[in-house]
């Protein structure tokens, strides 16, 4: 199966599925708390897949990774929050798995938020 260019969320668990991870990356991985975020992987080989969140990439068993279509919004986008005209970054993408749709923790103001934001309460800011 290919999922070179494909948007996938981690299966795993920190401790339970590290001998699925690459060593050399272990460490980095594992401090992202990785479980339900969303991925995008640039590489297979050999039943391990190079994933990139954000700025970083980690390669993993391909079965940790469950494709899912592509988020409107990526790790270290600027946005706006609609209903309160506010402004932030997002910080983390997960998958909600019963809704099968994306939602973003964005970080405001140098914090994190303590909720979800959907995709129908964004709207990227565009930089001239």
């Amino acid at each position: 199966m290919d999922y070179a260019g494909t948007w996938g969320f981690y299966r795993g668990f920190v401790g339970i599925s590290d001998e699925m991870i690459d060593s050399a990356c272990l460490e980095e991985f594992n401090s992202i708390h990785p479980h339900g975020k969303v991925f995008h992987c640039l590489e297979e080989k050999e039943n391990m897949l190079t994933v990139e969140y954000g700025k970083s990439s980690f390669k993993i068993n391909v079965q940790l990774y469950r494709k899912v279509y592509e988020p409107t919004y990526k790790v270290g986008d600027l946005v706006e929050i609609t209903e309160k005209s506010a402004v932030g970054r997002v910080a983390d993408i997960f998958w909600h798995i019963k809704n099968d749709t994306p939602y973003y923790i964005l970080e405001i103001q140098g914090r994190k938020s303590g909720r979800r934001y959907w995709d129908s309460e964004l709207k990227k800011v565009v930089m001239d």
